[in-house]
Formats: structure tokens, sequence, C-alpha cells
């Protein structure tokens, strides 16, 4: 289901009674019923009612030993199981180190995942939440909070579940660059450059090769992704917005608000504000932000950066319980059993 072969269910899950029946695990006989939560008849609980999870049955016809005492010939066991797209485990991941000044990161139940070391700068500097890091932990003082019983140090390292996919190309209005019109909302296709003028986008696909120059607020319409190349960035002033959320169509990048290769950039100054619903995905860059980070709570924010560097201010809020009810074929979904 998540790969998107929801079609071929039925046929899948048999392979696996096969399977399971020629390895010895379950007897043979056994009968096999599987269908979506949405499907007419679906026993699902109401948290997995939705397509990106998948009830099976199982059931076999046995004689029964007692059959004389209970009136019945046979018995029919069954087994279930609900399984599906989960939200993701973790919503802030480096690939490398993850500094924090004087700030909170409020991981609202999320994990934070590190690819180096954690390091805080500030007494004040901390992480509600779990953290999985890779390197060690390294408080600015012994005592500090940032490395307390949350923080599992010497972790495996974290994987960037975009790593296997390569850039985006070959989606329409892509083939030759310009520089944008002031257009509002602009439509989508490749840029050289966006200019401030411009405030709002359409729902697609947008590369750009240039900056997307914010004075304001950028808003992008529902189903939307920017793809920074690597000379492509983003730069704002004081206080700016940067809204975007997703696409659940866009093939291989289902959920990703913004896509960046190696070198690409994210400047926004003080106080940048962002309404991100679905993922920023930038593993080769590096973000920086020096006071009042402000990440606005959607339901579902994911960030993968090399490093992570916040110095001031709190309000840095990471959500995820709505990532895989709005975008189900997100790579950065984790699978699990429900039921």
């Amino acid at each position: 289901m998540k790969r998107g072969n929801g079609a071929n269910l039925a046929t899948f899950a048999q392979s696996e009674v096969d399977r399971a029946v020629a390895s010895g695990l379950i007897p043979s006989g056994v009968t096999m019923d599987a269908h979506l939560c949405t499907a007419v008849g679906a026993t699902c609980s109401a948290p997995y009612q939705f397509p990106g999870y998948v009830e099976v049955f199982l059931d076999k016809t046995q004689p029964s030993f007692f059959a004389n005492i209970l009136g019945r010939a046979n018995l029919v066991p069954r087994a279930r199981a609900v399984a599906g797209t989960a939200n993701p485990a973790a919503c802030l991941i480096t690939m490398s180190d993850l500094e924090i000044g004087n700030s909170t990161i409020d991981m609202n139940g999320c994990t934070v995942k590190v690819g180096g070391n954690l390091t805080g700068t500030n007494t004040n500097a901390d992480i509600d939440g779990n953290a999985v890091v890779a390197g060690n932990c390294v408080p600015k003082h012994a005592g500090d909070t940032i490395c307390d019983s949350t923080v599992q140090a010497h972790g495996p390292p974290p994987v960037n579940p975009y790593a296997t996919l390569g850039s985006p190309s070959g989606f329409p209005g892509w083939g030759t660059c310009v520089a944008a019109p002031i257009v509002n909302p602009l439509p989508p296709g490749c840029y050289t450059s966006i200019p401030a003028t411009v405030t709002s986008l359409q729902a697609g696909a947008f590369k750009v090769t240039g900056a997307i120059t914010i004075t304001s607020t950028l808003s992008a319409t529902a189903g939307t992704m920017i793809y920074l190349t690597s000379t492509g960035k983003i730069v704002g002033a004081n206080n700016n917005s940067l809204i975007v959320t997703a696409s659940n169509s866009i093939t291989g990048y289902e959920g990703v608000a913004i896509y960046g290769d190696t070198g690409s950039i994210i400047d926004m100054k003080n106080h940048p504000i962002f309404r991100i619903t679905g993922a920023i995905v930038m593993p080769g860059s590096n973000f920086d932000n020096k006071n009042g980070l402000e990440i606005q709570d959607t339901g579902c924010t994911v960030m993968i950066f090399n490093k992570f560097d916040t110095d001031n201010g709190n309000g840095s809020v990471f959500e995820n319980q709505g990532c895989a009810e709005l975008f189900g074929k997100a790579k950065y979904n984790d699978v699990a059993l429900a039921e």
C-alpha cells in the first residue's frame, strides 16, 4: 500500500499465506481475506479507517475432537490483524550535527534523530521529547538538561528515506527556466528566480535554480512541491513567513513540501515563521537560525537537514500525528501493526 500497489493487495497477501504454508508456519487449508479498512464490512477501529490501513483475516475449518459434546463437527478458528502506514517516528532528522542555543525544541511526541553530535551551547538548551544521537551529547555545563534520560547517545545513525530517489525531474514546464513574472498566484514551472512581489504559488511542482525572495509572506496552495537545485535558495528578512502544503499525488515525492539538492539554502534571518504541512527534505544542506525560530503546528511537519543550528528563542514545534493520514505514501512514514 505504501508503494502505491493497493490494487495488488489480495494477490500479495495470498502469496504471503502460500509462503507461510510452504515454510510450515501455518497449516494448509487456510483461507485469507485482505481488504482496506475503508472497505464495506471492515471492522478496523476508528483511527485506522482510512486507505493507509489494511485488515487481514485468516480462517481454517478444523474438525473438532469434542464434536459429540459440542454438537458441532467442525470449528473455524480465526486470526485477525490490522496494519498500515504509521506516522513517522522522527520529525527532525540531521545527517550530521544538531546544535541548540538558548532555545527549546518541542517535539510534540516525535523523536529527534541526529547523525553526529547533539550540542547545547546555552544552559537553557533543551529538547522536549526523545532523541537518538549517533555521536555524543555535549552540554554546555555539567547538569544541563539537554543530555537527560530522554537522549540516547551512540545510537544508530538516521536513515534518509529519500537517499535512493534522487532529485525531482521531468515535471510539466521544467524545460527552459525563466525569471518568474509578477503573477499571483504563480503557476508551476522552472524559474531562475522568484521575486518578493510574488506572494502566492499555485498547486504543482516548482523548480528554482536561483533565489526565492520573501519580504513578508510566501504562501503556496495545497498540493505544492518546491525543488531547490544546488544553486537554489529561499531568502528573507526578519519576521517573514513561509507557508507550504505538500502534495499527496506527486509520485515519489508525496508529502514533500520543499526538496533541496546539496548546496541549496534557506536563510530567513530573525524570527522566521514556518507553516509547513509535509516535509523539508534537504539532507545535504545546513539550516542555521539565529533568533526566534517559530514552526507552527500543522499536524505534520518533518525536517531533514545535514546540520541544524538554532540559537535563540522558543516556539520550535514539530508535529507528526497527521502525516500518515494526510500523505499516506510519504517515504518518511513508518509501517506498523495497529491491531
